[in-house]
């Protein structure tokens, strides 16, 4: 009887786009080495227009105390920044 390979031995890589995990599968099998992606959706996440990397920034006084908060988009994430 063959012997199997559990899926916690198989290679793992991190996907640059989502942070996530994933395993190596059978149809990477001649490539693993270059399969940077988790999925198509990721690897076609990269290809931003550059409309989608486009800059908004907010801003709001935060009441007397002299400090202002920042919002700011870019692309689909948004950062938020507090100071003077």
């Amino acid at each position: 009887m063959p012997k199997s390979v559990q899926k916690s031995d198989l290679p793992q890589k991190i996907c640059p786009v989502c942070g996530r995990l994933f395993t190596w599968r059978k149809k990477w099998e001649k490539n693993w080495e270059t399969v940077k992606y988790c999925s198509d959706r990721c690897r076609k996440k990269t290809r931003l227009t550059t409309d989608d990397l486009r800059l908004t920034t907010w801003g709001f006084a935060l009441g007397s105390t002299g400090l202002h908060l920042r919002i700011m988009r870019i692309g689909v994430k948004y950062f938020a920044i507090i100071g003077p």
